[in-house]
């Protein structure tokens, strides 16, 4: 049978004895067979498929499912909530196996991939990795298996003489190296999963951001929303007053139209009744001028009026109150127009602006007010029978 097991990848506990008895000639039974893997001279492998499990702390003991109370790798403890094992396993305390196939569960201590769960507030997350971990196993279904270059290396150690066995110093150095090579990969494994903790920590502040920002662009639409709006509403008001002010321009324009309608009617009109218009313009140019000139003459007059009356001042005044008071004297003299200023500053010497000589004064600028006034009267009454005899005439060349 050694050519058949030779050419397998896997044999099973009847195929690793029979083979190892036959290799080195010696009896060997599983219980020591099993001493040996524990004692680290060669590996067991089980199948744990369709099997219940059970451990401290033990949160779902569906089948299949292993919740997991230590990964202890030397230098950390790493916890998860579960674990799937994915195919076979590694089993570290080999002894245990000697209860394989009867109804006790006994705790094993397992290596081989295994599906870690975690259970959070966001969801459950399963990781695909490498793990030591431990449960309670039924042996009834438990399928123990070996590797065939497991079971050769195995004979190949039981056949050597002493001489060729090394030393116990380098096996206690190979034993360390060993160990030091499962810490580094425990820290890998740590990192890894302190990775995985810190890049859903991150996708969690990502939603959180993006919800934030999220939020935030709404609220913007939303105000912007509220503004388009409002310039809608501007812009419809403005629309109806530019339509409004479009009626009212519309309507004036067809005012103006009429009113030009009107004129040019009544131009027409007047165009067909003035047919002696050329020689009625002339007499009219004619009258104008004259009333223009007496207009001129008048306006002159009357400017000289205004003038000497605003320049009419409190002295004025007094000289003639000064003259009333001489004027209603019974016992007066005959006065000239010296003596009479005299007689006024005599009787109120005390009167400021009422001296003789301001009196005199005043006397001759009234004297040639008078004159102009004359003029401006002998004006008007020219022009009133200027204007009369310009009615008449008119009247005469209608008739």
């Amino acid at each position: 049978m050694e050519k058949v097991y030779r050419l397998l990848d896997w044999v099973d506990m009847a195929q690793a004895v029979d083979w190892l008895q036959d290799m080195t000639e010696t009896p060997v039974t599983e219980y020591q067979l099993f001493q040996l893997c524990e004692a680290g001279k060669c590996a067991v492998y089980a199948r744990i498929e369709d099997v219940s499990g059970a451990s401290k702390g033990l949160r779902n003991g569906a089948a299949g499912k292993f919740p997991v109370t230590s990964c202890d790798y030397k230098k950390g403890l790493v916890l998860f909530d579960e674990v799937e094992p994915r195919g076979i396993q590694q089993i570290l305390n080999a002894t245990e196996l000697k209860k394989a196939g009867t109804s006790t569960h006994v705790e094993l201590e397992m290596i081989g991939e295994v599906i870690t769960i975690k259970h959070s507030h966001t969801g459950t997350h399963r990781t695909a990795c490498l793990a030591q971990w431990r449960a309670t196993v039924g042996m009834r279904d438990c399928l123990i298996t070996f590797k065939a270059s497991d079971i050769q290396s195995l004979a190949e150690k039981m056949n050597m003489t002493a001489e060729q066995y090394l030393d116990s110093t380098e096996i206690e150095y190979l034993r360390k190296e060993l160990e030091a090579a499962k810490d580094r990969v425990l820290a890998n494994h740590s990192t890894i999963r302190e990775m995985e903790h810190e890049a859903v920590k991150l996708c969690q502040q990502l939603d959180q951001e993006r919800a934030a920002r999220e939020a935030e662009a709404l609220e913007q639409a939303k105000f912007h929303a509220v503004e388009l709006e409002e310039m809608r509403k501007q812009i419809s008001l403005y629309n109806e007053e530019i339509k409004y002010l479009c009626q009212l321009f519309e309507k004036s324009e067809a005012n103006k139209r009429v009113e030009l309608e009107d004129a040019m009617s009544i131009i027409r009109e007047l165009s067909d009744k003035a047919g002696n218009a050329e020689l009625l313009q002339a007499k009219l140019e004619v009258l104008h001028e004259r009333y223009e000139a007496e207009k001129a003459v008048r306006e002159a007059a009357e400017r000289r009026a205004e003038r000497a009356e605003a320049e009419a001042k409190p002295p004025h005044l007094l000289a003639i109150t000064g003259l009333l008071e001489l004027l209603l004297d019974n016992s007066r003299t005959r006065y000239t127009q010296g003596s009479a200023a005299e007689a006024i500053e005599a009787l109120h010497p005390d009167w400021k602006g009422a001296s003789a000589s301001k009196l005199t004064k005043l006397f001759a600028e009234a004297k040639a007010v008078a004159k102009e006034a004359d003029k401006v009267a002998q004006a008007k009454a020219e022009a009133r029978e200027a204007a009369a005899s310009r009615a008449t005439a008119r009247n005469t060349a209608k008739s």
